[in-house]
């Protein structure tokens, strides 16, 4: 499949380009990782907890703090992120990446 080698070749670019630039580079791949992008039950009470479900989830959190980017390569299907964003909602979470300011309210309903 020819988009499988396209987005394979523009992670090995930004991995070049990166590390002749002198930069550490951290690699993953999702699919070879056996990356589950589907939230399951136990997730989001897990989260509150400030704890993970699943391993690759925890061991991708724990990789985060000595990020200073993150660069993501990935196939488009149906106008839509496939994986990935399965990754930003079980791994780039609220106590990992973010916090709630207090008194902020966002969008969470007070009903």
């Amino acid at each position: 499949m020819p988009y499988r080698r396209d987005f394979a070749a523009v992670a090995a670019a930004a991995v070049r380009g990166a590390t002749a630039a002198g930069h550490e580079v951290d690699v993953t791949g999702l699919a070879s990782d056996g990356f589950s992008p589907a939230m399951t039950r136990e997730d989001p009470v897990a989260r509150r907890q400030g704890a993970a479900v699943d391993p690759l989830v925890d061991d991708h959190q724990r990789r985060l703090p000595a990020a200073g980017h993150l660069v993501f390569a990935f196939p488009v299907w149906r106008e839509a992120m496939p994986a990935v964003k399965g990754f930003l909602d079980r791994v780039l979470t609220e106590g990992v990446v973010f916090a709630e300011r207090p008194g902020a309210g966002g969008t969470r309903s007070t009903t």
